[in-house]
């Protein structure tokens, strides 16, 4: 099973600005791969970067990483009004039990998907194996009720997607995490309906009601419907991001 090292925003300006790139990213490879991480992310915002974005992103290439996708961030301020989710769907909360669904549902959701991340991890493992990564060691990174969990469901009783909010780990025990979403998607049979948007207001709704942060959210630069349910909620088009990644050999 794979396991991600993300580089965060020191590691990445020590490497980039570093007169002997080279030695910075070998030391920082021997330090990681001691804890059996099997690949290296890092991201280049067009925000934080600016200027630098392409040099930085042609650099990284030059030492070995490859591009992996290109996203769009959004954002919701905590100061945003309680979001109204529309009355067409109902929506049943989620409890541990039903994971072994929740994966086939999942997997379901992969078919026709706008995201050049799920493509490429089906392509390298297997359909099953990119379910599995969004559904485990999921406490390491965040924390969340089963219950804030939903299924969207039409007035035949069909699912027709489902919602997967979560918050980042706490700082500190008086400071909650930003929200996120681990996972969004209607079905295949069910797209076309615009169901994304019931999906993300309930998913947002949720956040709210916890008393998050902000939310923090991105999808496939590529992805449109999404960036435009986003854009209709009430979001930010915050930013541009492009992830690169290094394989490693784990020992």
């Amino acid at each position: 099973m794979s396991k991600t090292y993300y580089m965060n925003r020191l590691e990445k300006n020590e490497l980039l600005d570093s007169n002997n790139i080279n030695g910075k990213l070998s030391t920082l490879i021997q330090k990681v791969e001691k804890e059996r991480y099997t690949e290296l992310f890092i991201k280049i915002s067009k925000k934080i970067d600016q200027d630098d974005y392409d040099r930085k992103i042609a650099l990284l290439k030059s030492i070995g990483f490859t591009s992996l996708q290109k996203k769009s961030v959004f954002t919701l301020s905590n100061e945003y009004p309680l979001v109204d989710i529309p009355k067409r769907l109902r929506f049943q909360s989620l409890n541990e039990e039903d994971l072994l669904y929740l994966k086939e549902l999942i997997i379901s959701s992969f078919q026709n998907t706008l995201d050049d991340n799920d493509i490429l991890a089906i392509q390298q493992t297997s359909i099953e194996a990119q379910a599995d990564e969004y559904l485990e060691g999921l406490r390491e990174n965040y924390d969340f009720e089963y219950n804030w969990w939903h299924l969207g469901i039409n007035a035949q009783n069909e699912v027709i997607g489902f919602v997967l909010p979560v918050h980042f780990k706490k700082r500190s025990q008086s400071q909650i995490g930003e929200g996120t979403f681990l996972y969004m998607a209607t079905l295949p049979q069910y797209r076309g309906n615009g169901y994304v948007h019931d999906l993300l207001k309930k998913g947002t709704q949720q956040l709210q009601k916890i008393g998050i942060s902000r939310i923090y959210s991105d999808t496939d630069y590529n992805n449109i419907p999404m960036k435009n349910a986003f854009k209709s909620v009430g979001y930010k088009d915050e930013d541009s991001v492009e992830i690169l990644e290094l394989k490693l050999k784990s020992k």
